[in-house]
């Protein structure tokens, strides 16, 4: 899998997770939402925010090889 393919994978996976809390928030109101979102989601976010930075940075890197070598 190319790291664009890793990149649009992850993007997406991430969208669908964010969206699937979104509507889970919504019904589930609670101090243990609150407890939830801190402990596990806001890290996720942050987690995912450092692996699209890599991929893009990665794809930036290999771009400019194959140019160098191709």
């Amino acid at each position: 899998m190319s790291v664009a393919a890793s990149h649009a994978q992850i993007a997406r996976a991430a969208k669908d997770l964010l969206a699937a809390w979104t509507g889970a928030r919504e019904a589930w109101r609670d101090e243990n939402t609150d407890r939830f979102e801190r402990q596990y989601i806001e890290l996720l976010r942050a987690e995912l925010r450092t692996a699209v930075l890599a991929l893009e940075s990665l794809n930036t890197i290999l771009e400019r090889v194959h140019h160098d070598c191709g």
